[in-house]
């Protein structure tokens, strides 16, 4: 809630029990870190949730939870093992709940370290790094395409991950962006957000950005370039106005036109030498889930 819900509580509760109770209002950063290191077990009597990062933050620090059974809140409190989880509004089950753990050192200090353990197997830094990185390659075919990459490099003293379309980014800009990764305080690129939605920075590396994976945060990179190429107009016969793309001579720029204008995690575009003789390379372009590949070679 806001502010205003805020100073409703206070109103409501301060005339009773303003000695037992505390408003801190926002807190962030260390200083929330301070008060779940204080703190002897966490609530969230929420009616509506996704996955809360409070009880994930609450949750690394060692504390038992109660809260309710909505969302993604039952995947990782386990009832009776690290917390308890109610109906929404059974505010009476969860005042036993919280006066068990207050009056039981032992089962609260057990929940506790069930919960880091919790954290540990599931909702680890590392874990979620590994995760979104298996799945960028798997949805972007990385076996299969021959522009998708994936670069490690060091950066402020971790290693990093970097996912990239060859085919659409400028490489001169892309050259100062790694050389940027020597600076920890300073990121050469025109501009650079922060993504967190699996999908979105999939989408963006399509789009032909640079996806950044830190150990805290995922940076997408723009830093795409779009090769063009002119088709010149018959002089004798007439033709449809359309594209003004065409392919020449390079598999590279023939492949970043396919990208540019098919941006599907389903467009895959394998490269192999023709023959060991001729030593020529081709392109096979196709769409996984309209084309099967073996039908294409037949």
């Amino acid at each position: 809630g806001g502010s205003g819900e805020i100073e409703k509580v206070k109103q409501k509760l301060s005339a009773k029990y303003k000695d037992n109770v505390e408003f801190p209002g926002w807190i962030r950063n260390e200083q929330k870190k301070q008060y779940l290191r204080e703190a002897d077990l966490f609530l969230l009597p929420s009616y509506n949730e996704g996955m809360p990062m409070a009880i994930l933050d609450a949750m690394g620090c060692g504390l038992p939870i109660v809260s309710t059974d909505v969302g993604g809140i039952p995947k990782i409190v386990r009832q009776g093992i690290n917390g308890y989880l109610y109906k929404p509004g059974d505010s009476k089950s969860m005042a036993c709940a919280i006066i068990e753990y207050l009056t039981d050192d032992e089962k609260r200090l057990k929940a506790g370290r069930e919960s880091v353990d919790v954290i540990r197997e599931s909702y680890s830094l590392q874990q979620n790094i590994d995760k979104l990185e298996k799945y960028l390659l798997k949805t972007l075919n990385i076996n299969k395409n021959s522009d998708v990459k994936i670069r490690k490099e060091t950066f402020n003293n971790q290693i990093i991950s970097i996912i990239y379309l060859s085919s659409l980014i400028d490489n001169e800009l892309f050259v100062f962006l790694i050389d940027s990764l020597k600076n920890p305080s300073y990121l050469m690129s025109p501009n650079v957000f922060i993504e967190k939605n699996y999908r979105k920075i999939k989408d963006s590396i399509l789009e032909g950005n640079v996806v950044l994976i830190l150990e805290e945060k995922c940076l997408i990179c723009d830093l795409k370039k779009y090769p063009t190429r002119s088709i010149a107009s018959p002089e004798v016969e007439k033709s449809v106005r359309g594209s003004k793309d065409s392919f020449n001579e390079s598999i590279a720029i023939n492949i970043a036109l396919i990208r540019r204008r098919i941006k599907s995690e389903n467009l895959i575009l394998e490269t192999f030498s023709l023959s060991k003789e001729s030593k020529m390379m081709i392109c096979l372009a196709y769409i996984s889930n309209l084309n099967n590949k073996n039908d294409i070679l037949e």
